[in-house]
């Protein structure tokens, strides 16, 4: 399966985040740290969760989009600053304020219409916007921002 790299700000994450169980879809290292924290379903689906009902420019209809709000994860990590570098497994990559992030507050969705999305559907994670609920997400930055398959994250100073 394919994971995702997060390193963080040396800090102290506010989560205590499980062992995995199953096969790890995020692998957090934090700066300063040997010690990487990885996430199966299982351990990410312990963070609070939400959605939201959306249209996408890449699917057709609309859609329920579940995941865990950008700004919970990073709360979880103790990042308030900086610049995420997202990377796709097809090695898509965006860096994105960390301000932008938590004013906006995509979901890192693993979830469409209730079912885990696989590879092939934009999965395991995609960091999605509810472009429907106002024209600043229906831009070409936001379009740029919306990277599926990700598998990395690096925080940036």
């Amino acid at each position: 399966m394919f994971g995702a790299l997060i390193t963080a700000q040396p800090a102290i994450a506010a989560y205590d985040f499980p062992q995995p169980k199953s096969d790890v879809i995020l692998t957090i290292v934090p700066l300063g740290s040997d010690t990487p924290i990885k996430l199966d379903r299982v351990g990410l689906g312990g963070l609070p969760r939400d959605s939201f009902t959306t249209s996408t420019i890449w699917t057709a209809g609309v859609s329920e989009f579940e995941g865990v709000r950008i700004s919970v994860l990073l709360d979880a990590l103790g990042v308030r600053s900086g610049t995420i570098k997202f990377m796709a497994v097809n090695d898509y990559a965006i860096d994105i304020p960390v301000a932008d992030l938590l004013e906006n507050d995509p979901i890192i969705a693993e979830k469409v219409d209730g079912e885990y999305m696989s590879l092939r559907e934009k999965g395991p994670l995609w960091l999605i916007y509810p472009y429907d609920t106002a024209a600043k997400f229906q831009t070409s930055v936001i379009y740029s921002r919306s990277i599926w398959q990700l598998d990395r994250m690096q925080v940036l100073e």
